[in-house]
């Protein structure tokens, strides 16, 4: 049922808050929980859990913490590309498989699946 409101809030996309979503979702929760291993931080916690529905709606992605200046340029850009606001100009699975800080920095792209 992709109606439903369900899902751990900080890992939500914001369509799911509404109730009207569909599998761009997961891209979303993929691009947090990106985020999420390269920083170890959660990029939507908030005081509470409407601080943390609000933060998640705004969808404002911060880089500013000083773990951020270690990071590549191409895997902020990863996540900023998964954590867009819109389904429709939200990063695709296939996409990502693509984007040069997967295939730079792996033997894996879209082309070893292809039958």
């Amino acid at each position: 049922d992709m109606n439903r409101k369900c899902g751990t809030p900080e890992y939500c996309a914001p369509e799911v808050l509404s109730g009207h979503y569909n599998l761009e979702c997961d891209m979303w929760s993929l691009g947090v929980l990106t985020y999420i291993m390269l920083s170890g931080y959660m990029p939507f916690k908030g005081k509470d859990i409407h601080d943390t529905l609000s933060k998640v709606k705004a969808g404002n992605i911060d880089f500013t913490l000083p773990i951020w200046k270690d990071i590549s340029t191409s895997a902020k850009e990863f996540i900023v590309k998964l954590i867009e606001k819109d389904p429709k100009k939200r990063m695709k699975a296939s996409e990502s498989l693509n984007h040069p800080w997967i295939t730079n920095y792996s033997n894996y792209s879209l082309d070893k699946f292809k039958t």
